[in-house]
């Protein structure tokens, strides 16, 4: 005799599955709180993929197969479930359904002062000062780059989202440098696939930790970290390609090294976690590097990062076109010091 498990068996025991193992929980969401939908399949071989659309035609494809990539889909009798899948008749599904997504933040101008570097009628090219978050999310509907552009008026691309208009890429908060704002949706279309192929060339400055070589490669495939969902790491079990160069453009004793670095792949925090992978982190990163109370921490009171120059071709003319934002005066001044605290130490 076969005993068939309960929707609610079945989900529950995917549940604490995900409860009790840690890498589990960091590419699973949680399921404990979906509305649970059972059908009992009525026709035979047809394709998973299909048989949701037909159930569900409210949702996009690619919502649906996020559903099935997310493993909130399980069967009675258990079997594995992929798009693909053809369901037998007679077989139960259950379905995890997902909560609806909050609604997305009002976005209103605000001045905020964002210092231009060039503008067009299809682009913008902006500097973004250190501390400013790109677009508005969760715990900040507010008070972004992204309020910033619809003070300064004109159009805006829309193909990013409504809550990410122009955003063609981002820059973490506490990253500073030059950014391409893209104006419509074509030109948004253009310079996205140009990041997605690797056709831009990104030069970011860094002032990082110890005194490294003259100049080096780093390529250690990242991913999400196993503990820290916020954070990534160096992941030889399954990271994505990252490759980033640097090159020492001033030394400043053993304390600290002023770099170039121009990155191959744009992944999450690249730069900081490469660099801390070889010892050298990006001074003052409380997050990719241990909390040091020395003076040469005490120089700035962000990561020195900041994103020099960036080419690409522009979409209109497909000329090469080059920006380059000026080192901000944190940055500046923590050089200033650091060569005086090392002038000290001599």
């Amino acid at each position: 005799m076969t005993v068939m498990a309960s929707p609610i068996t079945v989900l529950a025991n995917m549940a604490r599955k995900q409860a009790s193992d840690p890498t589990a929980s960091n590419s699973q969401p949680d399921i404990s709180q979906n509305e649970v939908k059972t059908i009992t399949i009525e026709v035979d071989k047809v394709r998973l993929d299909r048989f949701l659309a037909s159930q569900f035609p409210e949702q996009s494809r690619s919502s649906l197969q996020r559903w099935i990539k997310d493993q909130l889909i399980s069967s009675t009798p258990p079997q594995k479930l992929k798009a693909s899948t053809k369901l037998s008749h007679g077989i139960q599904i259950h379905i995890a359904i997902p909560p609806e997504p909050p609604p997305a933040p009002v976005l209103c101008p605000q001045d905020i002062d964002i210092p231009l570097l060039y503008q067009d009628e299809h682009i913008l090219i902006v500097n973004k000062p250190p501390g400013l978050i790109v677009h508005p999310g969760p715990g900040t509907p507010d008070g972004t780059l992204v309020n910033a552009l619809l003070a300064l008026g004109g159009p805006l691309s829309s193909a990013g989202g409504e809550e990410r208009p122009g955003i063609v890429h981002r820059l973490d908060k506490d990253t500073s440098g030059v950014m391409v704002v893209a104006r419509n949706d074509k030109a948004h279309r253009m310079i996205s696939a140009q990041f997605k192929e690797r056709k831009t060339s990104k030069m970011y400055r860094a002032i990082v930790r110890g005194d490294t070589p003259d100049r080096g490669t780093i390529d250690k495939p990242l991913g999400r970290h196993l503990k820290d969902r916020k954070k990534q790491a160096v992941r030889y079990d399954g990271g994505r390609h990252s490759v980033s160069h640097f090159e020492v453009k001033e030394r400043l004793g053993h304390i600290a090294t002023f770099v170039d670095i121009r990155i191959e792949t744009g992944r999450t925090h690249q730069i900081r976690v490469h660099m801390s992978s070889i010892g050298h982190g990006v001074l003052a990163d409380q997050t990719y590097g241990r909390s040091r109370h020395t003076a040469a921490e005490a120089t700035i009171s962000r990561q020195a990062l900041h994103a020099a120059i960036l080419s690409f071709d522009h979409p209109a003319t497909n000329e090469r076109v080059t920006f380059e934002a000026p080192l901000p005066d944190d940055m500046t001044n923590a050089l200033i010091a650091l060569r005086a605290l090392n002038k000290s130490k001599k």
